[in-house]
């Protein structure tokens, strides 16, 4: 259930992106309007990206019973994901290296947005859409995510690294994902490892 949530929020706002650019293209091209890029205030894809960003930590949260059961000390399952890492002592090292940096990377990324849109400014009332032609003359969209969502202030925010709420969440869902697979004994699909 929490790994479906996860596709279909990706999925809605991978649609909403594609709505929006043919809706776009058409109507810029109905009215004649001129110009390569249009910056629009929209809300609909934060819902959703806030939406997605809440389900891939809840994914993390979840997952912290298998790593637990498999690989876990004595006693109940501690208490957080990161404290379920401290204690995974029949962890092979390579699959230990590798959910460390997983949870140092991407659960820590999708938790100061989660944190920050829970408890301090949602991000679509300090963001917006940007609209560009592309050389081959193709509309697209970003839909842009603060670089800094620990500052807990739309007004403190920055956007230099131009991020994409559906690139973002494209990659941590699919991060997710790995980290699923080598719970569950499929570690080659994301170490690079042979499955013989």
């Amino acid at each position: 259930y929490v790994l479906s949530a996860n596709i279909y929020h990706c999925l809605a706002l991978t649609n909403w992106y594609t709505k929006n650019c043919n809706a776009y293209a058409n109507s810029h091209q109905k009215m004649g309007m001129e110009g390569d890029r249009s910056v629009t205030p929209s809300r609909d894809p934060f819902f959703e990206f806030e939406a997605l960003v809440t389900a891939i930590v809840r994914g993390f949260d979840t997952l912290r019973y298998a790593l637990w059961k498999k690989w876990g000390g004595r006693g109940t399952t501690p208490s957080s994901y990161e404290k379920v890492l401290g204690g995974l002592q029949k962890c092979p090292e390579p699959i230990f290296k590798r959910l460390c940096l997983s949870a140092t990377e991407s659960y820590t990324q999708a938790k100061k947005y989660r944190h920050c849109i829970q408890h301090y400014v949602d991000m679509g009332s300090g963001s917006w859409a940007m609209f560009e032609r592309t050389p081959s003359r193709a509309w697209s969209v970003i839909v842009r995510v603060p670089d800094n969502p620990e500052a807990r202030s739309s007004n403190k925010w920055q956007f230099s690294q131009n991020l994409d709420a559906l690139s973002m969440g494209w990659e941590l869902c699919t991060e997710l994902f790995c980290i699923v697979a080598i719970s569950l004994g499929h570690a080659h699909l994301c170490l690079g490892e042979r499955d013989d």
